[in-house]
């Protein structure tokens, strides 16, 4: 996955500063972002989904759920982050293109 750093770097300060009052959901963004940005995760963009596979080998798909533990115990998952972060960052090129 090829990001574009600025708009990347955009995307991300904007979700902070939407979660700023969420502990869980900043730590759950910068897991997200680390996996991403450090290359330890594969991440797939499907039609209605993403799928991530981790730095462990397994396998999610995030699309409003998640199949992790995080998930399963109603916390922030560092999964939906990713998902709605290139939600996120997908809706900003579209519109400075």
């Amino acid at each position: 996955m090829i990001l574009n750093p600025r708009i990347w770097s955009q995307t991300v300060e904007a979700a902070k500063l939407a979660a700023v009052s969420s502990p869980r959901w900043l730590a759950a963004i910068d897991k997200a972002v680390a996996g991403v940005t450090s290359g330890w995760w594969i991440v797939t963009e499907l039609y209605n989904s993403v799928v991530i596979t981790t730095e462990t080998g397994k396998t999610y798909f995030a699309n409003g759920h998640c199949q992790c533990e995080a998930y399963r115990r109603n916390q922030p998952c560092k999964h939906i982050a990713l998902a709605r972060l290139l939600d996120r960052y997908n809706e900003r090129m579209a519109s400075n293109a």
